[in-house]
């Protein structure tokens, strides 16, 4: 039994990202972390306050995915999540995706969610994939793309576990901390972390948000958008980063939002509502 319990920031470990030629290093020090940051930033102009960074249209277009590279004790019935960031025009073509065996042996994905969050200003597309068929115990697979590629990157690959994944999650629940907004030089980041717990047999959990403009549009079925992100390190948050995110979060908005968790073989529970709120 795996329990997950994580308050996290945002896009710490996105897989090769083409940076922006106006503020590529900039971005480049946050997603890694770089000890180095503040002294670099201290020659950086004022940064912009709204959402709309200064980066260059298309530079950012990129999609990662999940079981995160490396993974081991995958379920033979798990999913793929994909996330899509980047212009309209990008977002609206979902890559073509497969798994490589190490034999060789290819394994056709066919997209079983697609969901949309955000604006063009700054959005997310989702995409849950399900195998053709259950993966082999003990195997080792790599996600590929199919057609042209649409990013470069180093291969990702995952290793299965002993069996399917059967049961659903248990004692979920979601907790959002409070509004943070870390100024940049490309832009501000502006994110909620969330605090997303449950238990599951299965060593993969996400979570699953429908959200809305207040609690009345959420009773009434008015979704604005929604979106699913990984219960992982660095990962668990609602908002944006400098260039890309799921949201275009702005200081002074409240939001509420459905929440549910998910494990990788698509077991899903409630986990309650969440209110989101940059006030």
């Amino acid at each position: 039994v795996t329990h997950v319990s994580h308050a996290l920031r945002w896009t710490r470990r996105p897989a090769a990202i083409r940076f922006p030629r106006r503020c590529g290093l900039r971005l480049a020090l946050r997603v890694l972390g770089v000890v180095a940051l503040g002294v670099v930033l201290a020659a950086l102009t004022t940064a912009p306050t709204g959402v709309r960074a200064n980066c260059e249209p298309g530079a950012l277009d990129l999609w990662r995915a999940w079981p995160a590279n490396g993974a081991v004790g995958v379920p033979t019935n798990a999913h793929v999540l994909v996330q899509v960031f980047g212009t309209p025009a990008y977002v609206s073509h979902a890559p073509a995706l497969a798994l490589r065996a190490a034999s060789g042996e290819i394994v056709p994905l066919t997209a079983v969610l697609d969901l949309a969050s955000g604006s063009p200003a700054m959005q997310q597309r989702t995409l849950v994939l399900r195998p053709e068929r259950d993966l082999s115990q003990g195997t080792t697979y790599t996600l590929e793309e199919t057609g042209t590629p649409t990013r470069t990157a180093s291969p990702q690959s995952f290793t299965t576990g002993a069996g399917p994944d059967v049961a659903s999650p248990t004692a979920p629940s979601v907790v959002a901390a409070p509004f943070s907004r870390t100024p940049m030089g490309c832009g501000p980041v502006d994110e909620i972390a969330l605090d997303a717990r449950a238990t599951d047999e299965g060593s993969i959990l996400w979570l699953r948000l429908a959200i809305a403009a207040d609690d009345a549009a959420l009773a009434a079925g008015r979704i604005d958008g929604e979106l699913i992100v990984p219960i992982a390190p660095g990962e668990t948050t609602f908002g944006h980063g400098m260039c890309i995110g799921n949201w275009p979060l702005e200081p002074g908005d409240r939001l509420v939002a459905r929440a549910t968790v998910m494990d990788s073989a698509l077991h899903e529970v409630p986990a309650g509502e969440v209110v989101l709120d940059a006030r």
